[in-house]
Formats: structure tokens, sequence, C-alpha cells
């Protein structure tokens, strides 16, 4: 039995067409997911809400941020908490953007692996999103996240904060 060609065909043997791949020519038009990415994540609204978490529980670092050493930090169970929430937060306004974009997260994960790897880019050239993904994952490491809270607590505590010592305190 001949095999039917086009899109007719494709979607006969795979039940029905698939709206978000557009196909040219018989291949998946590509769409760069990370560049809208970026404009999100610089956006006001997540780093505004991002920006309003620290602010929230800053505190919670005041003891942290008087170490001298890293070996005088005790990393509470509070800090590995407050770094879920957060987390969670990050994640959860990244779906919904995803989700607003028409992409999913596989798609947007894959394309990340893609700029992190240097992939389809010419020999020793770096992927022009890998800054970006680069970022991203660092802003959602724990140490980053340590730091980003430890940094707060002392500007806090330099402007008068609870223990803070005036602003000559750092």
């Amino acid at each position: 039995m001949p095999r039917a060609e086009g899109k007719e065909a494709d979607e006969a043997e795979h039940g029905g067409s698939d709206e978000e791949e557009e196909v040219v020519g018989g291949e998946v038009d590509w769409k760069d997911r990370i560049e809208p990415a970026i404009k999100f994540f610089d956006g006001k609204d997540l780093n505004g809400m991002l920006d309003d978490f620290v602010q929230e529980h800053k505190h919670e670092f005041e003891e942290a941020a008087e170490a001298k050493t890293d070996e005088e930090v005790e990393h509470k169970l509070v800090y590995t908490d407050l770094h879920a929430r957060y987390l969670r937060i990050f994640e959860t306004e990244l779906n919904q953007f995803l989700e607003g974009e028409g992409c999913s997260s596989a798609e947007f994960y894959a394309q990340c692996k893609d700029a992190i790897e240097d992939n389809y880019t010419a020999l020793f050239e770096e992927h022009q999103h890998h800054w970006f993904v680069d970022a991203l994952l660092a802003s959602m490491s724990y140490e980053h996240f340590f730091e980003m809270m430890t940094k707060a607590a002392r500007e806090w505590e330099g402007g008068g904060g609870i223990g803070g010592g005036g602003a000559g305190h750092k």
C-alpha cells in the first residue's frame, strides 16, 4: 500500500495536527525560546517579586552576615527552607511565562542545554545565550541564594536594622 504524502498523511498517522509546531518543507520551524525569556527575567515584575522575597526574609540571615569567615557560618535549616520557597516562586513564574509563550518546559530546557553546551555554534565559539543560561543556573543555586541573602542582611544592618551598628557596620 503506497504511503500518503504531506501534512494530511502525517496528521492521519499521528492522530491530528499539532498546532504548536509549524511545519515548513517537512521540517519543524525552530523558534528561539531563550530570547523572550531573557526579556522576561530582566522585567520588573519578576525582579520585583524576588526582591520583595529578599527584603521580607533578609533578617533571617543577620547572624550569617556577621560571620567573619565561612567556617563561622552555620547553615540553618531555615536557610534551605527559604531557598526552596524562593525556587518555587522562580519556577512558578517561569512556568507561567513559558505557558504564555506556548512553549513546553521540555523545549525550553532543551534549548538551554544546547546553549550551555555551545551546540550549533562554530568551533571555539560560545553560544549567544550561554551567558544567560549560566546566570540562570547560578541564580538557582543555594550558594548564590545564600550570598544574595547575606549581602541584603549586611546592607540592612548597615542601615540600622536589628543588631546594626550604623553606616560603618559592614
